[in-house]
């Protein structure tokens, strides 16, 4: 029986051993995503591909499409993506005469780094984004919004609480913080693979605790927020946004999309998500 309850310890270490060593490399991997490349620029009048550097030298790309109404809109998209996610957004609110800016986050599509960081140094990326949009001909400094998917949603809530110069803030798909959103990606074998992906990340450059969007969504009032999520989305659940909601300070809205996943919501109810997004940024930036 001795041999018996040895052999069993010994398998369940191991077991164990190898789910850490599995949750590590996949932390790892989650830092260098292989990159998605940008396809041909949508044929849009007036649309030009630019380019602009951080203060530590790398450089994003993206497209701009100049504005008609002297407002303009900064899109940035979610992990192990580009700025081609954000055509939808880029199409409607150029419709509606906005200026938008969508480029991609350092470590994807064509713009230079190779580290990702979930929202963390990607702040960096937006806030040089906002100086550079703010000195394009025809942009009113005081007339600048910004719509984030995911990674990129955790990131313009952090952003504007922190910088007046956006004057509304749109969220979608958002998790509360970055640990909330690992410990649910890791969920499989509870802390087994959770606390691994955490310490990976912070141990190779992801301040994971500078990522906590519920905590200071609030001090973006009393400039506007619309957080908008999918109810089957299964990335970053609707209890987070609801969470989300409740931190948030008035003015506030929340659009739970019936039967949205992850980012599809111009495909579930293009017409309701088109009148809710140019409501709130025609409402700041405009009127």
């Amino acid at each position: 029986m001795k041999r018996v309850a040895v052999a069993i310890v010994f398998l369940a270490l191991a077991f164990a051993s190898l789910i850490v060593v599995r949750s590590w490399r996949f932390a790892l991997s989650q830092l260098h995503p292989p990159r998605v490349a940008v396809p041909e620029a949508p044929p849009i009048s007036g649309l030009t591909h630019v380019e602009f550097a951080e203060p530590n030298g790398i450089v994003l790309r993206g497209w701009w499409v100049p504005s008609k109404n002297q407002a303009a809109v900064i899109l940035l998209h979610g992990f192990s993506s580009n700025r081609a996610q954000m055509l939808p957004e880029l199409e409607l609110l150029v419709k509606h005469g906005f200026g938008v800016l969508a480029f991609d986050l350092p470590g994807h599509g064509a713009s230079g780094g190779d580290l990702v960081t979930w929202g963390d140094r990607e702040q960096m990326s937006l806030v040089t984004a906002i100086t550079f949009v703010a000195h394009l001909p025809g942009v009113d400094p005081d007339r600048i919004g910004a719509l984030g998917f995911s990674m990129g949603g955790s990131t313009v809530i952090e952003v504007g609480a922190v910088d007046p110069r956006l004057k509304a803030v749109v969220a979608t798909g958002t998790y509360t913080t970055l640990t909330d959103e690992l410990d649910h990606e890791a969920s499989k074998w509870g802390p087994l693979s959770q606390i691994p992906v955490k310490k990976a990340m912070q141990l190779n450059g992801v301040a994971v605790d500078r990522v906590h969007p519920i905590d200071v969504i609030c001090k973006i009032s009393p400039r506007p927020v619309l957080l908008i999520d999918g109810t089957d989305d299964v990335s970053t659940p609707v209890d987070m946004e609801a969470r989300l909601f409740a931190a948030a300070c008035e003015p506030k809205a929340l659009w739970l999309v019936p039967g949205a996943h992850h980012g599809d919501y111009a495909r579930v109810d293009g017409p309701e998500y088109e009148r809710r997004l140019v409501f709130l940024f025609d409402s700041a930036l405009v009127k």
